[in-house]
């Protein structure tokens, strides 16, 4: 019987760039199916640590005044797709159908892909603004439109970096943030158990999406049991938070996706 790996254009899993590497994932792990799919496809074992978790704010009083006076917005902010789930997920409890037809008639910027993706679930099409990848990126696209005399709305995380809120405030603009959901340390992580995974398995490269990402894996496990591996991260904040705790950086996704990440993780491997 002919191997189907022996067959003409096919690639024997030897062959494949990340064949015998081992992946840390400290993403949840229903947020990093695709990540981990394609880390699969270019021969990486995947070993998952999620180091946060997603939970509801400690009051939704300040979400639930905004959607209250929804139509006094003229624009909303989100920079992350559990902003937009945590959002629209509050805006459906409430059951203000009146909000929700204002809101078709407002403008949406988004950071990223998933972002964006996140809101077209949700039935609206943020405006393309073409090169923003960061918080700051979107406030200087933003600085270059006419926003005199408009509001903006920016549900966010407990952890969300104010830049790009400092940035548009400074040049005059109003814009409200709402705290939408908080990430904190996963309530069951357990630090002995991390400690052994990083001491007996044999892990090559920790990922990172998230400054807070970064600032959880710390408080579990000794930053030396991070360092001796190779780091990947996204994003200039989570590459800040990366040297901030001590940690050198080998690789920097050029775009906030999965697959951008992946190219960048096979790229350096490939040097």
């Amino acid at each position: 019987m002919t191997n189907p790996k022996d067959k003409p254009g096919s690639v024997v899993a030897t062959e494949l760039p990340l064949h015998g590497k081992t992946i840390l994932v400290t993403r949840p792990k229903d947020q990093a199916e695709e990540f981990a799919h394609l880390l699969n496809e270019q021969g990486a074992k995947v070993v998952f640590i999620p180091t946060i978790q997603i939970i509801s704010p400690e009051s939704w009083k300040a979400c639930d005044t905004a959607i209250d006076d929804i139509g006094t917005f003229d624009a909303f902010i989100f920079t992350s797709a559990n902003a937009v789930q945590a959002f629209f997920g509050r805006l459906l409890l409430q059951g203000s159908d009146s909000a929700g037809k204002v809101l078709g008639k407002k403008d949406f910027y988004v950071v990223g892909t998933k972002t964006g993706e996140a809101l077209v679930a949700e039935g609206i099409t943020p405006i393309s603004l073409p090169g923003v990848t960061s918080g700051k990126q979107l406030a200087e696209a933003l600085l270059r439109l006419p926003l005199r005399g408009k509001r903006f709305l920016f549900p966010q995380g407990n952890l969300a970096n104010e830049a790009l809120t400092e940035m548009l405030r400074s040049n005059g603009t109003d814009i409200i943030e709402i705290t939408v959901y908080d990430t904190i340390v996963p309530r069951d992580a357990d630090p002995k158990s991390i400690r052994e995974k990083f001491e007996k398995d044999p892990i090559d490269v920790v990922s990172f999406f998230s400054p807070s990402s970064v600032k959880n894996l710390i408080t579990l496990v000794p930053s030396e049991l991070v360092s001796s591996r190779i780091v990947a991260v996204i994003g200039t904040s989570t590459e800040a938070a990366a040297r901030e705790a001590g940690l050198p950086v080998h690789i920097i996704a050029p775009r906030p996706t999965s697959a951008d990440m992946v190219e960048a993780i096979v790229r350096y491997h490939r040097q």
